[in-house]
C-alpha cells in the first residue's frame, strides 16, 4: 500500500510540473506574439490554442478509458 501511495504521489507532482511547464510554453509564445500582433490578438491565438490543447487531452481520456 505504501508503494502504490508513493508512485500516485510521485505521479500526481510529475503532472502539476508537466502542466506547470506547458503552461510557461504557452506564456512565452503569449509573450513573443504580443510583440509582433499586440496583446488582443496574441490572447486569442494562445487562447485558442489552449481550447485545442484541452480538447485533445479530454478526448485522449475518453479514448483509453473505453
Amino acid at each position: 500500500m505504501l508503494r502504490t501511495g508513493s508512485g500516485l504521489a510521485i505521479l500526481s507532482i510529475a503532472a502539476v510540473l508537466a502542466l506547470v511547464g506547458l503552461l510557461l510554453c504557452f506564456w512565452a509564445g503569449y509573450q513573443y506574439l504580443a510583440m509582433l500582433w499586440g496583446p488582443i490578438a496574441s490572447a486569442l491565438v494562445v487562447g485558442l490554442s489552449l481550447i485545442f490543447v484541452a480538447g485533445v487531452i479530454v478526448w485522449t481520456v475518453f479514448r483509453l478509458n473505453r
